[in-house]
Order: C-alpha cells, then sequence, then structure tokens
C-alpha cells in the first residue's frame, strides 16, 4: 500500500508500481529538490520517462543509469531527482534495487523482528554526468521471506515535524 500526501497541493514526492511479467514488479518511489508546481513538474517527466523505461531494462540501476542520462538534457542544473527504483520478483522472492541518493530502504524482517537499512551506493538525478554517475551507483539484491515488510519513504518521514517544528527524528 502507499500514500504522498503533498505539503501544499502539489509536490515533488512520487511513488508508482509496474507490472513487468506475472512474477514481477517495479516499485519506484522518489523526490525532486523544492516544492509546489516547478517540483510537479519534474516529477512529471520522470514519470513518463519511467513509464518507457521499465519495459526495456530490468535492471535497477541500468534503468537509473539511461533515466539520468536522459534527464541531465531537460532539468535546470540547480534541480535533483532522490529515488529508489525497485524490482520484485514473487516467484524467487528476491528483491533487487539501486538507490539515486534517496534515503535507505527499510526491511522489517518477519522471522528475526528486527528492521534493517539497506543504502548501496547512488548519488540523485540529474547531479553528475554519465561517467560520474555510472560509477556512483549501486544496485543490492537479497532474498526475503513471507511476512517481510520493505518501506520506502522519502523525506516527509524523516523530517516530520511537532506542532513547535521540532523534528521528531
Amino acid at each position: 500500500s502507499g500514500i504522498c500526501i503533498p505539503t501544499t497541493e502539489v509536490g515533488g514526492d512520487y511513488y508508482d508500481y509496474f507490472k513487468l511479467t506475472d512474477t514481477t514488479f517495479g516499485i519506484v518511489i522518489a523526490d525532486v529538490t523544492g516544492k509546489g508546481a516547478s517540483a510537479a513538474f519534474y516529477m512529471a517527466v520522470v514519470k513518463g520517462i519511467m513509464l518507457s523505461l521499465t519495459s526495456i531494462y530490468f535492471s535497477p540501476k541500468e534503468l537509473m543509469i539511461e533515466l539520468n542520462r536522459r534527464l541531465l538534457g531537460t532539468m535546470d542544473r540547480r534541480v535533483f531527482i532522490t529515488m529508489i527504483y525497485a524490482i520484485i520478483d514473487l516467484k524467487n522472492k528476491t528483491l533487487n534495487f539501486a538507490r539515486a541518493g534517496h534515503n535507505a530502504l527499510l526491511v522489517r524482517s518477519a522471522e528475526k523482528l528486527k528492521t534493517e537499512n539497506f543504502i548501496p551506493k547512488g548519488i540523485g538525478l540529474g547531479l553528475a554526468h554519465d561517467s560520474v554517475f555510472d560509477d556512483h551507483i549501486a544496485e543490492q539484491k537479497f532474498k526475503y521471506k513471507p511476512g517481510d515488510t520493505f518501506v520506502f519513504y522519502t523525506d516527509g518521514i524523516s523530517e516530520a515535524m511537532n506542532e513547535d517544528r521540532e523534528e521528531f527524528g
């Protein structure tokens, strides 16, 4: 399940699901710098590109490399996007993902009753040209068990504040 509640009427957070095969699907979560209409515009561009790339690239890392290449020519140089793109294989019970400077992927093990952070290397989309970006992004794959929970989130969670504007931490 998922939820997105923008700070203003529109925002730059994005999540989506993609059916890739009968037993695999992709999931993406992303956040563009800034807020409001400008951030929403950039995220609409990302969504369109993602829809075209998910049927071509079955490696999260390769998809992000191509996404970065396409974004570099269209984005303001002061804007960047953080993202996690994962492919979940229901048949083999694996999750394979890459992250472009985004928050950690949290995995809650039902068996161990323990939560782990997964933070493979990666820099934000739109920050670096091909060779630098390509060298600074990694893919991580692991097996999961029934009942495990994956938590994808943006800084709206990690930077949540109380009524006195103090972060919960």
